[in-house]
């Protein structure tokens, strides 16, 4: 299964390389900078080979700032995301943005691989220690993932949604990324209570993400839910993309 994945992620970078010709991208360690970006999709009409679906988008965004993307279904929400992680080719523009190693994307199902209780709330990252992950398991409410910690299964056919986003959020306490984005990363993990669940140091991060708490300026960026959108002054005027 791990090797599938990996020859399909390769593939998308191939189709990437290839496509993505009219897109430059480069590291800034401080701040995401979206120059004249057009997304596209592929068309449904056999006249069309794409059809945009964002177009000319320009923002900035710093560290330490949060955004909230917001939009119907189906405006690019996602593929923004996509196009951001560098999996998406029908784009063009100008994209500056932190390293990789600085980033962390979590999609609204994350990726769980076959194998341990251990090794899939450590993924990507090495095995994490019984002493690091422990105490992390009980704040995001997966304890019992740690009583059989050498028995393997494929735990994304044996976990619900909502325990899959609490394991995300283990990963995201266990590397600690300086940038986070998430895809509707939370709404499952609310109902089966993953506030409720967190400690104070822990929720606070958390509840960073819940679009009741959104003021009028929203500071890191964010992507919480369907009702996500970009929201950024430019030239004195606010923009939705």
């Amino acid at each position: 299964r791990l090797l599938s994945f990996d020859k399909h992620i390769a593939a998308i970078e191939k189709e990437t390389e290839e496509k993505s010709g009219s897109l430059v991208r480069e590291e800034t360690p401080d701040r995401l900078r979206l120059t004249d970006v057009t997304i596209s999709v592929p068309a449904m009409d056999e006249n069309k080979r794409t059809r945009e679906i964002i177009s000319s988008a320009s923002c900035t965004i710093k560290s330490g700032e949060h955004v909230i993307l917001k939009g119907p279904s189906g405006s690019g929400k996602s593929t923004l995301l996509r196009t951001l992680a560098g999996f998406w080719p029908y784009v063009k523009g100008h994209i500056s943005m932190p390293a990789p190693s600085e980033m962390m994307f979590i999609p609204q199902k994350p990726y769980i691989p076959m194998g341990t209780s251990a090794e899939a709330a450590s993924y990507p990252l090495e095995t994490a220690d019984k002493e690091i992950l422990s105490p992390l398991l009980v704040e995001c409410g997966l304890s019992h993932l740690m009583e059989k910690p050498d028995t393997e299964a494929d735990w994304s056919h044996i976990l619900s949604l909502g325990e899959q986003q609490k394991l995300a959020f283990v990963r995201v306490f266990l590397r600690k990324p300086k940038w986070i984005f998430l895809d509707e990363a939370t709404k499952s993990a609310k109902e089966v209570g993953l506030a409720s669940s967190l400690s104070p140091d822990y929720a606070s991060l958390y509840n960073q993400t819940d679009l009741s708490g959104q003021r009028d300026e929203v500071l890191l960026w964010r992507m919480y839910s369907e009702d996500a959108k970009v929201q950024n002054q430019v030239g004195g005027a606010t923009h939705g993309y």
